[in-house]
Formats: structure tokens, sequence, C-alpha cells
């Protein structure tokens, strides 16, 4: 996924005097990679207002971290009328890279006072890899960390994380899965899914006052009402507001909207109503849409409905018909959990029997592969973590423990994404659900923690199994080679652990050359081309972008999914929202929505329609010299499959 950065939030006090950073939000500075005088630079802009009725003059301080430097006078004094407000511009360039930096601004009135602060971060110029390796261990592990000669030589972000139990996984997926795209139904139940099992269990085993109880809560409750938005009038459910219903994903919101039931106050009819309308897609051979896959999933989330019990037991029977046959991992763990759900065993151990074949051997672990895609367009690594995370919940509920599910956890534990997740929404929010299924219960175990980097020991302490933090290690300062060791030790005892290195890194864009407008980029079916009208426009002045997104399709081709496109913008760019609301409207169908984010435009795309072509017009509200920020397409359920665009450079300070 593309990388998600600190930066300057908007922020007001009301106070007689308030002070506002209205500046790029989530946006940064940028350093040029191996170059000892910098040359970008950025404009904070400082509102500052009168409250009161009588004038007051006013000096505004702005403090800064050391990696950048003010260019001009660091205090500026002016004189505000009464219940009045102006704007001052501080121009800051980058020196160093800097992550978690503060920017301090002080307003010193002659009858009032007030201080703003906000996070501010320099990156270096170029395109950030996210590397990330991972590993489940008893005793001691060891993995390889390489950082290329290329890479830029300042790092400010390599840490390791520590995995005692489930619930530190879920931890960790709690935020890092807030910075994931929400902007369909899908992802709105699958960001909300670690909250509910927070949830589920804190009731479980009745811990009160828990210090993330509330943020969780607080997340369901809101999740539950965006999704709202997503039902038809009959009950249906689809992607996008007015988008077409889809059978997978009303059964995917009755399951989720049935789960939330003991924490949020859901609406009964809510449920009723995407209850029937699946109901009533049900064929007279008892299958949906004459897939097993399918048939299988809308069976296990209608079981708790009491209505749907003869359409149940006739699902049943048509998989009774199919599980013989079948080759299909995926569909054969839909089967087995839909029998699972009505404890109709001859067609679970048919199931489980079959299921078990088909675990493909991957070193010291095993995985279970879908040849078909699965029901929320997973294929490839999201294909294969995601139908593991159901062979597992299936073989788990079958029996409580054995080789092979051991070595099918081996393989979802070593295969986190950099956030701590597993690739895409649906396929973490599965795998988070079968791994609480499967460690539910606490241990009392412990151990004591050896930690050494190139042979050097930099870390000792101790765990417990009954640890829900993950516990997390700064390792910036110490992987100075190209090829670094990392190793754990355990001291004492023997607990099952799971450790992530992530360590990214910086590579460097080609220098940058004025007038440059556009670029385009091709990487496997995905070609991506961005442009502007003018990248030396004076602030205020209109400047049009132009994309054109193009997806080329194989014949043989079985997978679609939902591919986003981010647009990458300048800092402080404003961007037109009627322009974009024309572009929506004339791209025949294939751009669904769009969201803006802070420095970038999110489109949602209908890549069956092969193209997808706009153009929208933004303006600059402040000077700089700055680069754009990198655009990418992607399918998001595949991030495997994505093309990005190098920035392009803005120059518009005199």
């Amino acid at each position: 996924m593309p990388s998600q950065c600190l930066a300057l939030t908007s922020w007001t006090a009301v106070f007689a005097l308030a002070l506002s950073l209205v500046a790029c939000k989530k946006e940064e500075l940028v350093v040029r990679t191996g170059n000892q005088a910098p040359d970008y630079s950025g404009v904070p802009t400082v509102v500052v207002r009168n409250y009161v009725s009588v004038p007051q003059t006013v000096t505004i301080e702005l403090k800064l971290p050391p990696e950048a430097t003010l260019l001009g006078q660091s205090r500026q004094q002016l004189q505000l009328q009464a219940n009045t407000s102006t704007r001052l511009f501080f121009q800051i360039r980058a020196e160093k890279p800097l992550t978690d930096g503060r920017i301090q601004v002080i307003a010193r009135g002659s009858q009032f006072s007030d201080a703003v602060e906000q996070p501010f971060s320099i990156r270096p110029d170029g395109p950030e890899i996210l590397q990330t390796v991972s590993r489940s261990f008893s005793g001691q592990t060891q993995v390889e960390v390489v950082i290329p000669a290329s890479a830029h030589k300042t790092r400010s972000r390599a840490e390791l994380k520590l995995y005692p139990n489930a619930v530190s996984h879920i931890l960790t997926c709690l935020t890092g899965m807030l910075q994931q795209p929400y902007g369909c139904a899908e992802q709105t139940i699958s960001t909300t899914i670690p909250n509910l099992l927070l949830l589920r269990y804190l009731k479980l085993n009745h811990i009160k006052h828990h210090p993330q109880e509330g943020f969780a809560m607080q997340n369901l409750q809101a999740g539950y009402q965006r999704l709202l938005q997503f039902q038809h009038g009959d009950g249906g459910f689809g992607y996008f507001p007015g988008s077409s219903r889809d059978m997978a994903l009303t059964a995917y919101v009755v399951q989720f909207l049935q789960d939330a039931q003991p924490f949020v106050v859901v609406d009964h009819n809510v449920v009723q109503t995407a209850a029937n309308w699946l109901l009533r897609q049900q064929k007279a051979d008892g299958s949906w849409a004459g897939s097993p896959q399918l048939t299988g999933y809308i069976a296990r989330m209608l079981t708790p409905i009491p209505i749907a019990a003869d359409s149940v037991e006739r699902a049943l029977r048509y998989l009774s018909t199919q599980v013989e046959t079948s080759h299909e991992a995926y569909t054969l763990a839909q089967t087995a959990l839909a029998a699972q759900a009505t404890s109709n065993q001859p067609l679970t151990q048919k199931a489980i029997s079959r299921l078990k074949t088909l675990a493909i051997p991957a070193e010291s672990a095993v995985f279970w592969n879908t040849q078909t895609g699965t029901l929320f367009f997973g294929y490839g690594m999201t294909g294969r973590l995601e139908t593991t995370a159901l062979a597992l919940e299936a073989l788990g509920k079958a029996e409580a423990s054995s080789e092979l599910i051991g070595k099918g956890w081996l393989y979802l534990l070593e295969n986190k994404d950099f956030y701590g997740g597993w690739y895409s929404t649906y396929a973490t929010a599965q795998t988070l659900r079968a791994l609480q299924t499967a460690f539910g219960s606490q241990q009392t175990t412990e151990t004591r923690i050896k930690i050494l980097v190139n042979g050097q020991q930099v870390n000792e302490f101790d765990v417990s199994a009954r640890d829900e933090q993950p516990i997390t290690i700064n390792l910036a300062e110490k992987l100075t080679a190209e090829h670094n060791t990392v190793e754990l030790q355990q001291i004492g005892g023997q607990l099952p652990l799971t450790m992530q290195v992530t360590a990214p890194y910086f590579l460097s864009w080609n220098s940058p050359r004025p007038g440059i407008t556009q670029h385009s980029a091709t990487h496997g079916s995905l070609t991506m081309k961005v442009g502007f009208s003018q990248t030396n426009a004076p602030t205020g002045t209109p400047i049009t972008c132009a994309v054109d997104l193009f997806r080329q399709f194989s014949p043989d081709a079985y997978h679609h999914g939902m591919y986003l496109a981010e647009i990458g913008l300048p800092p402080g760019a404003v961007v037109d929202r009627e322009s974009l609301n024309r572009a929506l409207q004339q791209s025949s169908g294939s751009i669904s929505q769009y969201e803006l984010q802070p420095g970038r435009v999110v489109l949602y795309l209908n890549f069956w329609n092969h193209r997808a072509q706009l153009t929208f017009t933004f303006s600059l509200k402040f000077p700089i010299t700055a680069r754009s920020t990198p655009s990418t397409v992607y399918d998001y359920y595949n991030p495997e499959e994505q093309v990005t665009v190098p920035p392009i450079l803005f120059s518009t300070l005199p």
C-alpha cells in the first residue's frame, strides 16, 4: 500500500486570541536525497483571529526543529483590529529527514496570548520501500534485513515488534487498519472488525475499563452508522451508495450486524430486510447464482436467522452434490464452515477431508490457494491468505489442534504486511477472526527475550503470554550495514511468539527538471499518466491536472478487483470540487467516486471499462518549491498489482 505519513494538521483554538496552522494537512517537506544543500521549501500559513472588541498588537513567533531552517525572521508583528483575522506566511526549508517533529507558533497580544503546536515531518526525496519480514518461533529465530547501498543514509524508522498472543495482533490492527481506505461497504465493515473482536474478547474474559474499550466502541458505532448508507430500499447492499447490489457483500453485512448487536444498538429491520433480499435470490436448486463458494458463504451467514432455516437446508443439499468433485480449497472451506454452522457432520467430514489434501507445502509451513479467486476479489497473495484463514477456521472447529493447523498458522503469521495486517482489509478481518478462535485462551507462560543485531546485544526483557500490547523496539540506529542480522533468543521458557521487523528505506527519484509537467509509467497490466497544465503558476491561479489510466486485460483473466488511483498533488493544493464532480459525471461509469485526502485525490475505479480518464483543477494557496506527492494506481485487494508515477516539481517562489 502507499505509505501513510505524518504532517502538519489543521487545528483551531477558540480563545480571545486564536491561532490556526492551516498549511498542508498530512503533507510534508522533502529533502533532496544525497544533496547537502537542499532546495525544497514550503510556507506554513498561520491564521490569527482576534475575538475581542478592541484592537490588539500581536507578535507571532515560529519555532522549528533543527532539521528545518526558517528563511527570514522568526517573529512578525502586526496590528489586529477588533473581531478580525489575518494570515501570516513563514517560509521554511527542509535540511534533514525528520519523523514526529513539531512546529510551534506562539502569539503574544497586548491583552491575550495563545499558542499552537503541530506534527511535522521531513522525508527524503524518493520512493519509500516498505520492507518487512516476520517469523513465528519458540526458542530462537534469526532474520536478515537488507538496506541497499543506494538507499538514503538517514533512516528514521526501523523497528521490531513482538506479538505475545492473538490480542496483540488485534490491537495492532485496531489502529493500523485506520490507515486503510474505507470508502466502500466492505472496507467499512472490515476496518471495524478489529474493534468488534476486541470488545468480544473483553466481554468473554470479563475485563472492564480496558484503555481501548471506549475507542473500540466509538469506532464500532461509527462503522455501523456509515454502513447504513449502502443499503437499497429492498434490503440488498452495494459496494457504494446507489451501486448494484452484491450477494456476498450483503451476507457479510448480515454477519457483521449480528455480531455487533451485543455492543451497539442495531436496527433489527436492517438485518431482516437484508436477509429477506438474500432469500429471494436463491435458485430452485438451492444455490445462489449456481456458485458453490457463494452458496456456502451465504448459507453460513444466514444460519442464525430463524426464517432462513429451510433455505439453508436446501443450500446444504446443493453443496453435498458438489463437494465430492471440488478441487477448489476456497469452496471446500466455505462448505465446511456452512456445514459446521448447522452441525451437519457428514458434509463437514467430506469437506474437511478433501480440504486437507489441498494443503500446499511452503518450507516449514503450508497454505491453501484459490484457483478462481475469492468472493471479495482476492487472488495472488491476498487470495492465498484469505483462503488459508478460512481453511484454518474450518479445521480448527473440526479438531482442536494438529501439525497441519500449526503449519498453516505459521504461514499466516509469517506473511504479515508492513502495517501488521494481511494486505487487504477483508483478508485481515478474516485472519483476525480465525486467530481469535484458534488462540482465544490465555496462557501463563513467561520467558525472557534477548535481541541481537549483527551479533551485538541491543536489548533484553521479560515477556508474558498475558501481555496484550505488542512490544516495540526501535532499531533505526542499529541497522547500519547493507546486510543486517536480527536475532531473538528466548531464555528460560519456550513461548510461541511472532516477531516482525519493519525497515523502510528511501531510494532516489531521477533528478527533477524544471518545466517537466507530466510523467507516465507502466508495470504489468497497468499504465498511468499524470500531467499538469503548469508548474510555476502564481498562488490562486487554476492548474489543470489530466489523468489517464489504463488496464490491459488478459483473455483468460478470471479476476477483477477494486482499483484505486491516488493522484499526487503539491503541498498547499486546493482542489476545485466542482471540476471533480463534472469529471465524475463525464467518466461514463469508469470512476465510481472520489475522496479528497491531504496531498492527493483518491479515485475508485471500475476497471472493467479498460480505461479511465479525467481532468480537474486546483490552485496553490501559498508559494512553494516542492514536489507533488507520487501518483499510483493499484488493485486494492491485491496491492502487488500497482504502478507508481514519480512526483513533479512545482516552483512558484520568487
